[in-house]
């Protein structure tokens, strides 16, 4: 049964936080009309309207000329155009909506009614995020139905444990980068194996026991994909197709030649343009056909004064191998006047179990600068992790009926739509109304 009402207490409740959550950080209100908002509109029967427009934008003063409304549903697209909301309407799928336009947006509200899928975290990656179509700062709004997720999405709500941007997966190699004694870095590179294998079976065996537990953690999945940023996208098309792997790699280059993982996230995230999360909101509710949805709110800032270029003058050349025996990438570092700090052309190697080759120099006063700095770098990266507790704001969850209480209120009088109202009634239930109805008659007359 297709739903076209979307007006009940928690929904707004909703809206009403999402509207609050802009005034909070557009406080002026000049200034929010002059702000960009992407949406999915809707429309609601009830009010015969867009409810994103009527409960936020109209709310907060974003004028709706500057709302670029996504519809890919033909019926509710011809409703929206009947109405004339004033809006940029476009008829097509999110996807096509990201692919096309290279607009920077102060506000994306991505209001979902279905799960987390891998399509969407590919759009967040490629599009949204890797083409940097988020302005900075500018606000992050998701909404995701909590449940039934694919097996591979549940996979990915253990990403945190692998997370390479969160300090608590650091610290262990920074050890492993001071560590000279090639034989004891080893047996550190092999506890940190053993622990990250650790940390992602207690995850596993929460899941299975709380997969809700899990679950939350959907917005530190969208917070590492923030962080990563745009490294990913442009680095040719065989790549960019399994890009995770990709960056992984650039890890590995980096690491297996002990510098430091704070340095390595220095890197991408310089060359990324990452976003930070400079606060964030969290909360869920039980909308009215009994959906669990999980939203979160996102105050999203670049913060390119940290990778300031006269302060902190480091640049990587990425470049393919032409041996197809070695690894895919070299790594060069220069300064801002081209003098060479670091040559990495695969002098680094394994032998009988212990890496041997050219280790990472600390001693020169340069590094030491940018290591230092990347310390506070890595504060901004926890920050943007440090989400508070997610909030319940209710449920509006009408009773199931199951066929012998629907028969029984059809009987006692009953008419589909109070049944409706007061019921969720799926659309296989409906169709038996009418038999009911007969079946009442006929004990009527006899």
């Amino acid at each position: 049964m297709e739903k076209t009402n979307y007006d009940y207490p928690t929904k707004a409740a909703a809206r009403q936080k999402l509207a609050n959550f802009i005034i909070r950080h557009y406080p002026d209100r000049k200034q929010r009309r002059e702000l960009t908002y992407v949406c999915f509109p809707g429309f609601d029967d009830g009010s015969g309207t867009s409810l994103e427009l009527t409960q936020v934008t109209d709310r907060v003063g974003i004028p709706r000329s500057n709302v670029y409304g996504i519809e890919y549903d033909g019926g509710v697209y011809k409703k929206l155009l009947v109405s004339r909301p004033g809006i940029k309407l476009f008829y097509g799928s999110d996807e096509e909506f990201f692919e096309k336009t290279d607009k920077k947006f102060d506000v994306i509200s991505l209001d979902y009614t279905g799960q987390l899928t891998s399509r969407i975290l590919e759009l967040f990656r490629h599009h949204i995020f890797g083409r940097e179509l988020l302005k900075s700062p500018s606000i992050l709004h998701t909404n995701f139905y909590g449940s039934r997720e694919h097996q591979n999405i549940k996979d990915v709500y253990l990403r945190p444990s692998k997370d390479p941007f969160a300090s608590q997966y650091v610290e262990l190699q920074d050890k492993i980068s001071e560590e000279t004694d090639m034989e004891k870095r080893q047996q550190l590179l092999e506890l940190q194996h053993e622990n990250a294998n650790s940390i992602m079976k207690l995850l596993r065996d929460t899941m299975k026991q709380d997969l809700d537990l899990a679950r939350d953690d959907i917005s530190h999945v969208i917070m590492s994909y923030l962080l990563e940023g745009k490294l990913l996208v442009n680095v040719g098309q065989e790549v960019a197709e399994n890009a995770g792997a990709w960056i992984e790699t650039l890890r590995l280059e980096f690491e297996k030649r002990g510098v430091p993982k704070n340095l390595v996230n220095f890197f991408i995230m310089k060359n990324g343009y990452s976003y930070f999360c400079d606060q964030s909101e969290r909360f869920s509710y039980v909308a009215d056909d009994g959906s669990p949805m999980m939203t979160d709110l996102f105050f999203l800032n670049q913060h390119r004064e940290l990778f300031d270029d006269k302060s902190y003058p480091v640049h990587v050349n990425l470049i393919e191998s032409p041996c197809e025996n070695q690894d895919n990438i070299r790594l060069e570092l220069f300064d801002s006047v081209g003098k060479r700090y670091l040559l990495c052309p695969h002098s680094t190697f394994m032998i009988g179990g212990f890496l041997v080759g050219n280790p990472f120099n600390f001693d020169n006063p340069f590094i030491r600068k940018v290591i230092s700095h990347t310390r506070v770098v890595q504060q901004k990266v926890d920050g943007s992790y440090n989400f508070p507790i997610r909030e319940f704001l209710g449920s509006d969850a009408k009773p199931a009926l199951t066929n012998s209480k629907l028969k029984q209120l059809v009987e006692s009088g009953k008419d589909k739509e109070e049944l409706q109202k007061n019921y969720r009634v799926s659309e296989e239930q409906l169709r038996k109304i009418p038999a009911f109805k007969a079946w009442k008659t006929m004990r009527e007359r006899e």
